[in-house]
C-alpha cells in the first residue's frame, strides 16, 4: 500500500494534515450552536514522541496535549489543534506577540466566524485581554475568572457576587 504522505516528512508534518482534514469534515456536517467550549485535552500516551508532555498530577504521566473545540449542548467536536511546542500552527491571522491562549482561541474559532457564540472556558484562558479581544469579535464568554490577574477591570475586582444556592 502506498503512502500517502511523504515518507520523510517529520511526525508533526504527518498528523496535522490528518486532524485538519478531520476537522474540516466535522465543520461541514455540523452547524455549530450558540454555546462553545474550549478546553485542554490530553490523551495518554506511552510510545516515543518528540512532543510529549510530562504532568505527574496525571494518571497517564506522559500525554498529548490537544485543544479542543466542542459544541457545549451536544459534545459534537468542531477543532481541534494539537500542541507541538514552539512550533504549533496557529492561525496566521493572529497577533504572534499575544500570548497563547489568544492564539489558541483565534485558532479554533477561526471557522465559526464572528457571530454571538459563547465561549466557555476556564480560569487559565480567562485573561483580561482575551475577553476583550472575543468582546470585539461579537463573542461572548461565559465562565471562571480570577480577579486578582494583572490588568483585571476595576468594576470587577469590588463587586460583591451573590452566589445561588440550588
Amino acid at each position: 500500500m502506498p503512502h500517502t504522505g511523504d515518507p520523510l516528512a517529520e511526525c508533526k508534518d504527518k498528523i496535522e494534515p490528518f486532524i485538519n482534514s478531520l476537522c474540516a469534515r466535522f465543520q461541514e456536517i455540523f452547524t455549530p450552536l450558540q454555546d462553545l467550549s474550549i478546553d485542554e485535552m490530553v490523551v495518554g500516551y506511552k510510545g516515543r514522541w518528540k512532543f510529549l508532555q510530562f504532568n505527574a498530577a496525571k494518571p497517564d504521566k506522559h500525554l498529548i496535549k490537544s485543544f479542543g473545540l466542542v459544541d457545549s449542548v451536544t459534545g459534537y467536536v468542531l477543532n481541534i489543534l494539537t500542541y507541538f511546542g514552539h512550533n504549533t500552527s496557529y492561525n496566521p491571522e493572529c497577533d504572534l506577540g499575544s500570548g497563547t491562549a489568544m492564539k489558541v482561541f483565534d485558532t479554533l474559532l477561526a471557522n465559526v466566524g464572528r457571530g454571538h457564540h459563547v465561549s466557555i472556558m476556564d480560569r487559565l484562558y480567562a485573561t483580561p485581554i482575551l475577553i476583550d479581544h472575543m468582546t470585539n469579535r461579537s463573542q461572548y464568554y461565559t465562565g471562571t475568572v480570577q480577579i486578582n490577574r494583572k490588568h483585571f477591570h476595576l468594576e470587577l475586582k469590588t463587586q460583591h457576587l451573590v452566589h445561588m444556592v440550588p
